[in-house]
């Protein structure tokens, strides 16, 4: 088996032995959502080594502790496993996840790039993603096309513009056949 070369950061143990289980990978867990200086420092010189890919659960913490490494790391690689796959009936977590769901969200890697407009938000109105009666249902339909978890408009807005989306892609996107 092959060896990823990029490290990934999950939140805790029980996320390393899950993915370890399913892949050879080296993996670094956050300890929950309490970030130190030293260990975002740490993560900058692996990012510059080998580079990141951010696996974190799809809840608010999950979500905290992607947004702040990006912060200060910069741009980073991100897997996203679709909640139905990583959850129990009463947690959410990536340990819950099968290894095929693992293996096909490290296989849809996204990399953010630094907050910009590339979509102006007129125009993502305009593309009823915001403010239709149809909007959920689109924004639905887009995010399983990019692989995405659910996330409200304003988050949608914001995931667009730093995956660097142009109005042109999101168009082709918005008219393509769901698979």
């Amino acid at each position: 088996m092959e060896k990823i070369r990029e490290v990934i950061v999950v939140e805790g143990q029980n996320d390393i032995n899950k993915i370890q289980s399913c892949l050879d990978v080296d993996v670094i867990q956050t300890h929950g959502t309490h970030l130190s200086k030293t260990f975002l420092n740490h993560l900058k010189v692996l990012q510059k080594e080998r580079g990141l890919i951010i696996m974190t659960d799809d809840d608010y913490p999950g979500r905290w502790i992607r947004t702040q490494i990006s912060e200060v790391v910069g741009p980073t690689k991100h897997a996203f496993i679709d909640k139905k796959d990583s959850k129990t009936a009463k947690k959410v977590g990536i340990e819950h996840a099968s290894c095929e769901s693992i293996k096909i969200a490290l296989s849809n890697v996204i990399t953010f790039m630094e907050p910009q407009e590339s979509i102006s938000r007129s125009f993502f109105i305009d593309c009823n993603l915001q403010g239709h009666n149809d909007s959920a249902t689109k924004r639905k339909e887009l995010l399983k096309k990019l692989g995405l978890p659910m996330m409200n408009a304003k988050r949608l807005y914001k995931t667009l513009n730093m995956m660097n989306i142009s109005e042109e892609e999101l168009k082709v996107l918005l008219k393509e056949e769901i698979k």
